[in-house]
């Protein structure tokens, strides 16, 4: 637990320090929404200040994975390896797409969705229960971002518990994990603006940690 917390302190500056400039408050300009997410908004088991501290961890974790983390230089390092070099999910997409037939690149992928399977687990785990009331902030998301083709809408189509399967049915290339992850991590940042009680719980968590350090 403490190291989760170490994390989140780490994390808190790149994640919100963008939030009001890339992410969305889902709630604005829609009445069902917002009333969505007042029934959901900082209630513990449905989204409170421990949601939003893991929302914040996984969407770290899959930025990490996506576009590589940052050293102490501000570079970005990605942490999947092709050719000995270290690339994110994204500079392989690239590569994939002047290499697409790629047998390397193909048994990298495999790697690659295992680890993004094993960063969201958590996430899903808590999902679990008020995935129904989720879905319709997943479309109202999708939507507005004119994600019209997400993964994400099809997840939330299906039973719960099958959300695992249908990922690595879909995701067959680097580009369609690329696209996946920028579309996660913009509904968990869309999430979690739209959702300020939970979140001024959250921040309230973060700095009685970081005061008992």
């Amino acid at each position: 637990m403490k190291q989760l917390t170490l994390s989140l302190l780490l994390s808190l500056p790149l994640f919100f320090n963008t939030a009001h400039a890339k992410h969305l408050n889902l709630g604005e300009h829609n009445k069902n929404i917002e009333k969505t997410i007042e029934f959901l908004d900082g209630h513990f088991g449905r989204i409170d200040g421990a949601t939003i501290g893991i929302l914040v961890h996984v969407a770290q974790k899959i930025k990490n994975l996506h576009h590589g983390a940052q050293n102490g230089k501000g570079v970005r390092i990605g942490s999947l390896e092709f050719e000995g070099k270290l690339y994110s999910v994204a500079e392989l997409a690239e590569l994939e797409s002047k290499y697409p037939n790629n047998p390397v690149l193909k048994e990298l992928l495999i790697h690659a969705k295992k680890a993004f399977e094993n960063l969201v687990n958590e996430s899903m785990a808590h999902a679990r229960g008020v995935k129904n009331s989720i879905i319709p902030l997943i479309r109202e998301s999708c939507s507005r971002r004119n994600h019209k083709d997400s993964l994400l809408l099809t997840w939330a189509d299906v039973p719960e518990g099958n959300e695992t399967i249908i990922f690595h049915t879909e995701i067959q290339t680097f580009k369609a994990l690329n696209d996946f992850c920028q579309h996660l991590t913009d509904f968990l940042g869309d999430l979690t603006e739209s959702c300020p009680k939970a979140k001024e719980q959250f921040l309230r968590e973060m700095q009685q940690a970081k005061a008992n350090r």
